[in-house]
């Protein structure tokens, strides 16, 4: 008795499987190329694919389904027919899979092809990638944020030394200015821009009240004398004395 229903329920489960007979033109297939291949399957069986969705499916974890055409049969016949495209991720050992799909097994059976393996990774055949882990994602993270972070500190000490570099630039044209005059004319001409010097070096402040004492006297005459020149020359003189001391370092 119990013989009979161990064969009873064997039979059962065969037959309640979605069965897929696979016909390949080529009689070698090399493990992950892509294989094409003609489905022949009964009516039943037939049916239960309708509500299945085999493409994208990693059956067994050998056999990954690309394409699978609409199913066609011939009049008269009770066979239905379909093409599949395929690729054998991993070699079975025996010439049929089976695998769970929704709520039905599918058994995937082939005639006797020859299969060769490849050392391609599993993940990389069917270029389907592994997705990091939760650590991987956070240090991925963590390194971005150092990157962008150290990206932003160059950027900021870049622009903070071209400040001072300007900066430093434009009080040493100004230390030149002030103190490179060579004739009454430079003289004048540095007074001019006195407002500017002062902004920058408020030391100069006093050394210019000074020097106008002197250069006022005579500045706006029609004409200067050489001596009065001269003497705006030795004013400007005791001027540069007076304002060396605040261009120290510079």
């Amino acid at each position: 008795m119990i013989q009979y229903l161990i064969i009873f329920l064997f039979s059962f489960n065969t037959w309640s499987a979605v069965v897929m007979d696979l016909n390949f033109s080529k009689p070698e297939i090399k493990q992950g190329d892509t294989a094409i291949a003609t489905i022949s399957m009964d009516s039943s069986s037939a049916q239960a694919l309708q509500n299945l969705k085999l493409v994208g499916q990693n059956l067994a974890d050998s056999l990954y389904i690309y394409e699978v055409s609409p199913l066609m049969r011939k009049q008269g016949e009770d066979i239905y027919h379909a093409k599949i495209k395929l690729i054998f991720v991993k070699i079975p050992k025996t010439n049929s899979i089976r695998a769970q799909v929704g709520n039905e097994v599918v058994e995937v059976r082939w005639n006797n092809i020859s299969l060769i393996p490849t050392e391609t990774p599993p993940e990389l055949i069917f270029e389907k990638y592994e997705l990091p882990t939760p650590p991987q994602v956070a240090l991925m993270v963590g390194i971005l944020i150092v990157v962008l972070l150290l990206g932003w500190l160059g950027l900021a000490l870049k622009k903070k030394w071209g400040l001072k570099s300007k900066i430093k630039t434009r009080k040493a044209k100004i230390k030149q200015d002030v103190l490179g005059c060579k004739s009454y004319e430079d003289v004048v001409l540095m007074w001019k821009n006195k407002r500017e010097y002062i902004e920058v070096f408020p030391h100069l402040t006093s050394a210019f009240e000074k020097l106008e004492t002197t250069l006022f006297s005579y500045q706006f005459k029609p004409t200067q004398s050489s001596t009065e020149k001269e003497a705006v020359m030795r004013a400007y003189r005791d001027f540069c004395s007076a304002a060396e001391g605040g261009f120290s370092g510079i």
